[in-house]
């Protein structure tokens, strides 16, 4: 055997493991551990969220899928029909994400069926705040939602220069859903009516209203729509609360928040809202 020859049969081994290094560098596996370790997350859309939503839901997935300890399913314009039935039955997943207001009440019902299903339901839109107050979630959901102090900070500025310009307001609640003192800058005494608890509440309205000369009634809750047009036939402007203010929500931190508390293990059902930087915009839609 040449000398050449004798070099290349005591280097090649070497070589071979060399080569093998440099085949696998950059490219870690993933452990049996790592895997077990994954988290499987159901993501659900309402058909009638925003193409924005769509798109932060889109690119926050994308980095829950880039080793974060998570793997996700996406159903976008999505309903909690049969079908979903039967794939939550069939395939348990760790945590089911339901984004959209719309979604609310065929989520919650759905949680109250599969008790052993975790799910965090997340709301795009402005809450009546008799809703909110008579609220309840199941044991296994997590309700996010728009925190109502933002909206009398939102509003607070219109309500005090209405107070400046001498502009009286009424407002028409439920006794379960009292209207917040800093709303009021002049008391809210004998401008508020109760419609739950007084079957005579629109005479009342109206006796105030011609009292004070009201410029404004602000429906603080929902109302049925008879009693919205009795309050719309004492020609004096309207303000529905729930229809009155700009909301957007930061779905990018929302989304990064639900993503380490899945990983964490700090998931805790109940009522919960969305914290100053995990909205965009709260924005009341000032009357003149």
């Amino acid at each position: 055997m040449s000398f050449s020859r004798v070099k290349l049969a005591l280097f090649l081994p070497v070589i071979t493991v060399m080569l093998s290094s440099c085949g696998t560098r950059g490219l870690p596996t993933i452990t049996e551990q790592q895997l077990a370790s994954k988290h499987s997350v159901l993501v659900v859309t309402a058909s009638d969220v925003t193409q924005e939503t769509k798109t932060s839901v889109a690119a926050a997935l994308a980095k829950w899928r880039s080793g974060s300890g998570l793997t996700s399913e996406w159903k976008q314009d999505a309903a909690f029909d049969s079908a979903m039935g039967t794939q939550l039955e069939s395939k348990r997943y760790d945590y089911v994400v339901v984004i959209g207001s719309s979604l609310v009440p065929q989520a919650s019902a759905e949680a109250v069926r599969l008790k052993n299903q975790k799910f965090v339901v997340l709301a795009d839109r402005l809450e009546d705040p008799g809703m909110q107050a008579e609220k309840t979630a199941p044991p296994n959901t997590v309700l996010r939602g728009v925190d109502h102090a933002m909206i009398e900070q939102a509003m607070s500025g219109w309500v005090k220069d209405q107070a400046d310009k001498r502009k009286s307001i009424e407002w028409v609640t439920k006794s379960s859903v009292p209207i917040p003192s800093g709303l009021s800058p002049s008391g809210l005494s004998g401008h508020t009516v109760n419609t739950d608890n007084n079957p005579e509440w629109f005479d009342q309205l109206k006796k105030q209203a011609a009292e004070h000369r009201s410029s404004w009634i602000i429906q603080y809750t929902a109302l049925q729509k008879t009693d919205q047009q009795k309050i719309k036939s004492l020609g004096i402007p309207v303000v529905p609360l729930d229809q009155s203010f700009a909301v957007q929500v930061n779905w990018e931190a929302v989304m990064a928040q639900e993503q380490n508390r899945m990983i964490q293990g700090d998931w805790k059902p109940g009522i919960q809202t969305y914290s100053a930087e995990e909205m965009k915009q709260v924005e009341f839609l000032k009357k003149s």
